[in-house]
């Protein structure tokens, strides 16, 4: 420093704090400005300047910024892939893990645009792939709550089903090895969402049924929510039938009984 002009230009240190702030950032276009910052710290680490190659923060910070706020699928993807690529040249300290994959998922799980769904479901299988190969560990419970997000938001029984075949797998998986992943409230109502999406209140009704169960049996974690309980009701009040009227009747209680002070009125969701 010299009569108070810094000597030596930007370091890692604060490109990666503008990095940061444009990630945090609730202005429109921060994920392009994010990545701009990325290329120029890619740019001078390549005409020598020393300590200036972005590292595994300045990635998930530009992940960030796509993937939150209005997402942008597209750069996200295009991120991710960069990020591969170099930790595949040899750069180790950029291997990429799950929360990395995980931001360019949802990215994708809330973009609007018409191939969203089929590049989702794209990640995800090669996700699986990457971590069945042990070349990456990227898949985790956010992993697959996110897909089945996605599936539960295509309101066609195809991906309702398969929806239900994932879970009925983790939980599987999760019976047999206490090391696997741990179901939680989010995968269930998931699968509350689609099944109600595609006028399965039935099949809705007995997913709901099985997380009271499970949370009254001491699983905390797959307490029912009460969005869940809104989605279904919400579902069968279009219902005409001699039963309707009792079935919302029972889920309404079971409502009560986690939610005492919900002050929803019983004859109001029961008629």
């Amino acid at each position: 420093k010299s009569e108070g002009v810094l000597s030596e230009g930007p370091d890692r240190l604060i490109y990666n704090t503008l990095v940061s702030c444009w990630a945090q950032s609730d202005r429109t276009g921060k994920a392009p400005k994010a990545y701009r910052i990325l290329a120029k710290m890619k740019r001078l680490a390549r005409d020598g300047v020393e300590n200036m190659h972005p590292d595994s923060g300045t990635y998930n910070e530009v992940l960030r910024a796509c993937a939150y706020g209005k997402p942008n699928a597209f750069l996200a993807q295009r991120v991710l892939e960069e990020l591969y690529s170099d930790y595949k040249s040899g750069l180790e300290t950029l291997k990429p893990g799950c929360n990395s994959f995980n931001m360019v998922l949802s990215a994708w799980a809330r973009s609007d645009h018409p191939e969203a769904a089929e590049r989702a479901e794209a990640l995800f299988v090669e996700m699986q792939r990457l971590q069945s190969s042990g070349e990456l560990s990227c898949c985790d419970i956010v992993t697959y709550n996110t897909f089945l997000n996605c599936l539960a938001k295509a309101n066609r029984r195809s991906d309702a089903e398969r929806a239900e075949r994932i879970v009925l797998t983790l939980k599987l998986q999760s019976e047999k090895n206490k090391s696997a992943l741990k179901l939680d409230s989010y995968t269930y109502g998931c699968l509350v969402v689609a099944w109600t999406r595609v006028g399965d209140f039935v099949r809705a009704e007995a997913v709901l049924r099985e997380m009271y169960r499970q949370h009254l049996a001491g699983n905390i974690s797959v307490k029912p929510r009460r969005h869940h309980f809104d989605s279904l009701l919400r579902g069968l009040s279009y219902l005409d039938d001699d039963k309707a009227a009792e079935r919302k009747q029972a889920v309404v209680q079971m409502m009560e009984v986690l939610y005492p002070k919900s002050n929803v009125p019983l004859e109001s969701l029961s008629s």
